[in-house]
Formats: structure tokens, C-alpha cells, sequence
């Protein structure tokens, strides 16, 4: 499915762009692209709008669980990064800290596109 493969290439430009610390600014151009991302493909599988915006994803109740448990993570990401992604936010400890909880939340992301990835084929 074109929507995972998109996902999936956002969470590699953001888990690259943390990984090294000399281009955190880009880092957080790339934050708000993956919850689109993430947002469309549960849109597009719950048959619901999807934002335009980076916000928390909502979905249906009877929204199969894999697809909630995706919602679940993406949101949270999002909370984590929005601490860190203000415009005048400087490149502090904060933002080394988190970096790490940032990455490790990637990385379950990508394990849960990969579970929808099997469940639809």
C-alpha cells in the first residue's frame, strides 16, 4: 500500500534527521510531515477526513485495533515533539533528551506500519 511506503519514508527522514544532532531544525520540518502521513493512511483506512494540520489523529471505536494502536503511538509522538518544535525553542539538553524517546517512539511506529502492512496483504 502507497500510504505505508509513504509513512514509513517519513520516519526514515526523521529518524535520519535526528540522528544527527547538526540538523535538528530539519528534524522538526519533518515531525509534522509524518503525523500527515500517518494521518492520511488511517483516514484513508477508516474512511474518515483527515486533517490538514499536525493534530492528534481520532478515530472510529470499531477502528480495527492495529490501526488504534497506530493512532495511539502517532499521538503521542506528536505530544512529544510539540514540546520540542516551538519556533524559538533552542537546541538544548531538552531537545538531546527527548531526542532519544523520539527515536525509540519511531521505532514503534515502524513495527505497527509493519503489522498493517501484513494485515492488508
Amino acid at each position: 500500500m502507497q500510504n505505508i511506503n509513504d509513512c514509513l519514508h517519513c520516519l526514515c527522514n526523521v529518524r535520519s534527521a535526528l540522528a544527527n544532532n547538526e540538523v535538528a531544525y530539519v528534524a522538526r520540518s519533518r515531525i509534522g510531515r509524518l503525523n500527515l502521513e500517518i494521518a492520511k493512511l488511517v483516514a484513508n483506512i477508516c474512511f474518515i477526513e483527515f486533517p490538514d494540520l499536525p493534530q492528534n489523529i481520532e478515530i472510529p471505536k470499531n477502528a480495527p485495533k492495529h490501526i488504534r494502536e497506530l493512532a495511539t503511538l502517532c499521538n503521542e509522538f506528536l505530544a512529544t515533539s510539540r514540546l520540542l518544535t516551538q519556533p524559538s525553542e533552542p537546541l538544548d539538553d531538552r531537545w538531546f533528551r527527548r531526542k532519544i524517546e523520539m527515536l525509540e517512539q519511531i521505532d514503534a511506529m515502524k513495527q505497527q506500519l509493519t503489522k498493517i502492512n501484513m494485515h492488508i496483504q
